[in-house]
């Protein structure tokens, strides 16, 4: 990055490299955030689509589902 950087100051590039949350945070701290968003995703879509009667029964079942699942397997399933 800094090479690069350099590079910029002497014309050889347009643009600048830095740090963000992404390039400093390990496939640990990643992927529980990634899961936990696409279940919230999910489960919204989900609750919004689905007919008022059956929402709560649904959303109980899902959360049940979720609750066995731990970042070790999230993790064994990515990599």
């Amino acid at each position: 990055m800094e090479e690069h950087n350099s590079m910029v100051d002497h014309g050889e590039h347009t643009y600048r490299l830095r740090m963000n949350w992404f390039s400093d945070v390990t496939n640990g701290e990643y992927l529980p955030d990634v899961f936990y968003r696409l279940q919230v995703g999910s489960l919204m879509k989900l609750y919004n689509s689905s007919i008022s009667a059956m929402k709560v029964v649904v959303l109980e079942v899902i959360i049940e589902i979720l609750a066995t699942v731990n970042e070790d397997d999230i993790t064994r399933w990515i990599d």
